[in-house]
């Protein structure tokens, strides 16, 4: 099917390229079009089409008008200028919204479903002192600047064009930011000004460069095998914006001794900057499986507010699972019962083939100070070493992460996380919040 601007009509075509049937004329009323500007097909057939007339037109695959929705303004189901318009697998349809700055969910009979996005705040330089500031930041992803063209992949991911900085931007069906690819404005490997774009069956990502007259051609941004991407980007984000007591977080696992296994509740009664933190509470232990196995130099930030009292021991870890949760810990950053800040490392805990325990005191790293503190680990298997910072201070130079008897244990991976929230700490709670790992 092709949308063409000029004759206000939609053309279908066999995959020979074959003429079939055309269907549209200038105006606003039903099966008539204002310069359509996005089309896409859904598993049933059916065509949706957006237009300069602010609103989505549904029709059968022989051009009959089944439906349509919208209006021009800002509130839900509204547009101003929509654009790329994609379906999903469930039939649900995504618009980029342009100049709202956002993206719109829908079912298939037009119900509004869901939003992200705001556009670039006016002083973002001042916010961020460098694109790449930004781009290693827990705001990466929730801002966009006229988003253009739109695509959804066999999982369900969504891929969004963003006409202001010439990027694509990943995110899953909710509307949670995952990666992002992309170099700009330019005529290099990776450099575009996307005017189309397209999943293929395999996760291949098309996109049409309109500046430099080609067609680019990318892998899936985060695959289920080992990580080495070309640029800086956000592999993994989890936060928890928005949560509010009792609300389950999808993907974790809770656990403590003796085994017992629960859901993760959020909390709303912590709070740092407007964000609620994950609630870890009890003698437990919370673990996550990473997008696949993460090699190379990686930069981890959260915050971390961890329960002090005689008893407890609040710790962020990571490591490599060779099965189910059996994690053998890279590196674990915690606060022990006398409110200090440790790193563990195998280096630390005599290395072997053992691995390393959350409770045993590694490198001391500062007092606590009993507030949200920000922590960013840069983790480096080159050099197998660890560098450390507490809000913004560097606080642990190069420490090693070598095991006792040699292994090199940053070098086979990172694939999963764990927080654990404190021995025994009964009706003690830690909070976590704003976790991204970049490459």
């Amino acid at each position: 099917y092709n949308r063409t601007n000029p004759n206000y009509r939609i053309q279908k075509f066999d995959s020979s390229g074959k003429f079939l049937l055309k269907w549209g004329s200038n105006g606003s009323g039903d099966g008539q079009f204002v310069e359509p500007t996005g089309i896409t097909t859904d598993k049933f057939g059916n065509i949706y089409v957006a237009d300069y007339s602010n609103r989505i037109q549904k029709f059968d695959s022989s051009g009959k008008f089944l439906l349509k929705w919208g209006s021009k303004g800002s509130g839900d189901g509204q547009f101003d200028t929509p654009a790329g318009i994609a379906a999903d697998s469930m039939g649900n349809i995504y618009v980029g919204d342009k100049r709202n700055h956002r993206i719109q969910k829908f079912d298939s009979s037009g119900k509004f479903l869901l939003k992200w996005g705001t556009p670039f705040p006016k002083d973002i330089e001042k916010q961020f002192e460098s694109a790449e500031a930004y781009f290693q930041s827990p705001k990466v992803g929730t801002f966009f600047e006229r988003p253009n063209y739109i695509a959804v992949d066999d999982s369900g991911s969504v891929y969004v064009s963003d006409n202001g900085t010439y990027l694509i931007q990943k995110y899953d069906p909710t509307g949670r930011f995952l990666t992002w690819f992309g170099n700009g404005q330019g005529s290099g490997n990776g450099w575009f000004v996307a005017s189309a774009m397209a999943v293929g069956d395999k996760g291949t990502i098309y996109v049409a460069d309109e500046l430099n007259h080609r067609v680019q051609v990318f892998g899936t941004p985060v695959s289920t095998a080992s990580v080495q991407p070309s640029g800086p980007f956000v592999i993994f984000r989890e936060d928890g914006e928005g949560l509010t007591d009792g609300q389950v977080v999808p993907g974790w696992t809770l656990c403590h001794t003796p085994p017992a296994c629960a859901t993760v509740t959020a909390s709303s009664s912590v709070k740092k900057a407007g964000k609620n933190g994950i609630r870890v509470s009890g003698d437990e232990y919370r673990d996550k499986p990473l997008p696949g196995n993460l090699v190379g130099r990686l930069e981890v930030n959260l915050w971390m507010f961890p329960a002090t009292d005689s008893n407890t021991n609040n710790s962020f870890a990571f490591g490599h699972a060779v099965g189910g949760d059996n994690m053998t810990n890279t590196v674990s950053i915690r606060i022990n019962e006398t409110n200090t800040w440790f790193l563990n490392t195998p280096a630390g805990h005599g290395g072997g083939s053992s691995a390393v325990g959350f409770s045993r005191d590694g490198w001391v790293l500062g007092r606590y100070s009993k507030s949200w503190t920000k922590v960013r680990l840069v983790l480096d298997p080159a050099q197998e070493t660890v560098d450390v910072f507490l809000d913004d201070v560097q606080v642990g130079f190069g420490i090693s992460t070598i095991g006792q008897d040699g292994t090199k244990w940053l070098s086979k991976g990172i694939n999963m996380i764990s927080t654990h929230s404190g021995r025994g700490a009964v009706g003690h709670a830690s909070y976590f919040d704003d976790l991204t790992i970049a490459q």
